[in-house]
C-alpha cells in the first residue's frame, strides 16, 4: 500500500490532532506509512488583527486544503470550529472521530487559592 500524507496546520492543537488521526489509521493497517506535513496559514502567519475583522473564509483551512487538490497531500486534518460552513469545491468531510470530554479547565499560578477569589456572579463557577 502506497504511503498516506496529512496536511496539517503546525499549531500545537493541530498536530495533536494530526497524530490522532494517524495513529486511528495506522490500527487500522497496521504496515501502512503515514506522515505529516505541516502547512503555514494565513491564520498562522497574519497575527496583526482580530480574527473577526478578517473578510478571509478559510483563514486556517485553505492552504491546509489546497495541499491536498494539488496533489500534495491525500488527506487534511481540521479542527471543526476552522472549517468554513460550505466545503471546498473538490473536497469532503470524510470523517469526524469522537469527541473527547468538552469540560473546561482552570489553569491556575502557583499562587491561585481557590475559587472564592473569583467572581461568583456567574452560576457556572462551581468548585471541585
Amino acid at each position: 500500500m502506497r504511503p498516506i500524507k496529512i496536511a496539517s496546520r503546525g499549531s500545537k492543537l493541530a498536530l495533536v490532532q494530526s497524530e490522532h488521526i494517524r495513529s486511528l489509521l495506522k490500527n487500522l493497517s497496521n504496515g501502512i506509512e503515514i506522515s505529516l506535513m505541516k502547512v503555514p496559514t494565513k491564520g498562522d502567519r497574519d497575527k496583526s488583527d482580530f480574527l473577526y475583522k478578517s473578510d478571509s473564509i478559510g483563514f486556517f483551512t485553505s492552504e491546509v486544503e489546497k495541499a491536498v487538490l494539488d496533489g500534495r497531500a491525500d488527506i487534511a486534518v481540521h479542527s471543526l470550529k476552522d472549517l468554513p460552513t460550505a466545503c471546498t469545491e473538490g473536497l469532503v468531510v470524510a470523517a469526524v472521530p469522537k469527541r473527547e470530554s468538552v469540560a473546561d479547565a482552570l489553569i491556575a499560578n502557583r499562587g491561585f487559592r481557590g475559587l472564592h477569589g473569583l467572581n461568583t456572579n456567574k452560576k457556572s463557577v462551581k468548585s471541585v
